[in-house]
């Protein structure tokens, strides 16, 4: 696959389309982790991310899963200020099923198992992993993957720059 700036997979198997997909993912969430740096961000807020969650102020167009497979918001949740996850009852299309569960949100993918989620069954009902940066598969405490959104490729530093004045 060509690129702006050279060949970022070459092969000839039938896998060819698969694995070329994931390394343009890959530099991807990269790009992000470089964008952060020259955006003089070391994290994005996550409850910044509940808000453009909740109001859905990022980009919604032909979402997809990190696995690649097509998501619909058809009910975002509520947002849940108690313990448990970040927002509840949400309705997600996830390939061909409607999911109802939860929503849990994180900065990074892999902060899930920093709050010891992966422990916790209060934990195993969420339907969606929404995150900024995605650098890590989840689990839940039956070992279950679940499905992670990331919204680092539909993130708008201008709107997180007036977000963050504000909140200042």
């Amino acid at each position: 696959v060509n690129s702006s700036r050279g060949i970022i997979y070459a092969g000839n198997g039938e896998d060819y389309a698969q694995a070329a997909k994931a390394e343009a993912k890959k530099i991807q969430e990269e790009m992000a982790v470089l964008l952060l740096k020259a955006w003089s961000l070391e994290r994005i807020p996550e409850e910044y991310i509940h808000y453009i969650w909740q109001y859905g102020l990022f980009d919604q167009q032909e979402l997809r899963t990190t696995e690649d497979i097509p998501i619909r918001i058809l009910h975002k949740g509520f947002h849940n200020h108690e313990a448990g996850p970040d927002f509840s009852n949400a309705r997600i299309a996830i390939g061909p099923d409607e999911w109802a569960g939860h929503v849990e949100i994180h900065f990074k993918s892999s902060d899930w198992n920093e709050h010891n989620h992966q422990r916790d069954p209060g934990y195993d009902n969420v339907i969606l992993h929404v995150v900024f940066l995605h650098d890590k598969e989840i689990l839940t405490s039956k070992g279950a993957s679940i499905p992670t959104l990331s919204l680092s490729t539909r993130f708008d530093i201008a709107h997180f720059r007036k977000y963050e004045n504000f909140m200042k």
